[in-house]
């Protein structure tokens, strides 16, 4: 189900169902629910949502004008933890074949050996959900889609090994790279060290 809100009087599309993939948490205060779709100033909706992360190329970008809404970046050396129940994957022939697999990156045995050929990093992070007042990072798995919310050890171990992705990108010199991770890192950090703003109820 699609959500909609109206920012600078037009109708916007924000997300659907829980996922405001077109909405970040900090441009809430911009928008205004339509009605039948949820208010993301109201305490009692918000808690529950999942926001776009706050990419630092987008920052510019107005609510409801973001491209990709499965936008997401890969974290070297950085994998899902135990627990995580991951999808089964889909490869298809053109000759009519489909064939489902479970995930290359879930734990467990693999039956089927896989080949990463043109692979894009096992995780990424894709949004924040606020949880107890804090913007936990959604990670996912970049092969089947599942996604988890990183707990406040989690997100420290994600910001580590975005500074370390910083670093290699330091010796390569690529400083605009590095910067980048580093910018990444803080603000997942950011979303644990933030107290909840005084919501409004509708």
């Amino acid at each position: 189900m699609g959500e909609y809100a109206t920012h600078n009087g037009q109708s916007i599309k924000i997300g659907t169902c829980e996922n405001m993939y077109y909405l970040r948490y900090d441009q809430r205060h911009l928008v205004k629910a339509e009605r039948g779709s949820v208010d993301v100033n109201n305490k009692t909706h918000v808690e529950g949502l999942r926001f776009r992360f706050p990419f630092p190329e987008e920052d510019a970008l107005a609510p409801g004008t973001f491209g990709d809404c499965n936008k997401s970046v890969a974290v070297p050396g950085y994998t899902a933890p135990e627990g995580v129940d991951h999808y089964s994957v889909q490869f298809t022939n053109p000759k009519g074949y489909n064939l489902s697999v479970p995930c290359p990156e879930g734990h467990g045995p693999h039956p089927i050996h896989v080949h990463r050929n043109g692979w894009n990093g096992g995780v990424g992070i894709s949004q924040q959900k606020l949880v107890g007042g804090q913007l936990w990072t959604v990670c996912e798995c970049r092969t089947c889609g599942t996604k988890w919310r990183c707990d406040e050890e989690s997100g420290q171990a994600l910001a580590v090994a975005l500074r370390s992705a910083a670093d290699a990108e330091t010796k390569r010199n690529s400083d605009t790279t590095a910067k980048w991770y580093h910018t990444i890192a803080d603000r997942v950090l950011a979303g644990y060290a933030m107290k909840q703003p005084a919501l409004q109820n509708a």
